[in-house]
């Protein structure tokens, strides 16, 4: 019986051991979880990317690209604030201000992609492509102040159009490469006001130019003469403070040749699969349709 009497009495501590240890038992498993998460947050931080460095482009070069795009919006306005003089002096009518338009248009359309290309494949470098264009530009402009009859006007107009689509892609590029991600909206932005102010004060100022005579000489030549003074200073200028990044070339820029130019159409043509694209160039032929 004291026997019997001594094994039971012992149940009673061994049940309340095997309770205690169940108890501590989640405890311990929490901890060691807590342990596994944390040896994968570490993991996972080390195989992170590293945080990408913001950068916006210094105050000069910002300067000199927003010149580049308040050219542009020079240009677009020399011709319509000028339209009663070039009437007045050439004899021109609204069907021939059309043909102008048109012409330009054309040639900047068919001339945009070819200035990307070379750009993209390293053929020739941004700050090049911007200074012949800027360069061209104020060529066209300075002898239109010259022209004699309507047919020069109308060579003069393509080739305006022609160097004016280098200056809009490859300036939006270097954007690009000089910006980081989430300073490019405000970049862009400052860039884009640019244009607007350089149409604002074309008409401001061909407005009041152009009409007037300085002794037997029309008011508007001067301004064409200007306008390729400040095209020639935009390209100094690009010439003297602008730095452009090194750029790093894909695989598609090792093809050279009528390979390179095949290489492009297709990639031009694939656009025309995409219906949005197809929408949007329906949009730019009627919207450039001169009223």
């Amino acid at each position: 019986r004291f026997k019997a009497l001594s094994a039971t009495s012992k149940r009673p501590f061994a049940l309340s051991t095997m309770e205690l240890t169940s108890v501590a038992d989640p405890v311990a498993a929490k901890s060691e979880i807590n342990v596994i998460n944390c040896d994968d947050a570490k993991k996972e931080e080390k195989d992170a990317p590293p945080p990408q460095e913001e950068k916006e482009p210094g105050t000069i070069i910002l300067f000199w690209l927003c010149c580049v795009s308040a050219l542009e919006g020079m240009d677009t306005q020399l011709v319509p604030a000028c339209q009663f003089a070039l009437q007045r002096d050439l004899g021109l009518q609204l069907g021939h201000f059309a043909v102008l338009f048109t012409v330009q248009m054309v040639l900047t359309n068919l001339a945009a992609p070819f200035w990307g290309i070379l750009a993209d494949r390293g053929t020739l470098k941004k700050k090049t492509i911007l200074m012949l264009g800027a360069i061209g530009e104020g060529v066209a402009i300075t002898i239109f102040a010259f022209v004699p009859n309507f047919w020069v006007m109308m060579l003069l107009r393509g080739m305006s159009g022609f160097f004016l689509a280098s200056l809009r892609p490859v300036c939006n590029g270097l954007i690009a490469d000089l910006t980081s991600d989430n300073k490019r909206g405000k970049i862009f932005g400052r860039v884009q006001s640019a244009l607007l102010v350089g149409m604002f004060c074309s008409l401001l100022i061909a407005g009041n130019v152009a009409n007037p005579y300085v002794g037997n000489i029309p008011g508007w030549r001067f301004l064409f003469a200007g306008g390729g003074a400040v095209a020639f200073i935009v390209a100094l200028g690009l010439g003297g403070f602008l730095t452009e990044p090194p750029h790093q070339l894909d695989e598609s820029a090792k093809v050279k040749g009528c390979a390179a130019v095949r290489t492009e159409l297709c990639t031009v043509l694939s656009f025309l699969r995409i219906p949005t694209f197809c929408v949007m160039i329906m949009q730019g032929v009627f919207g450039t349709i001169p009223w």
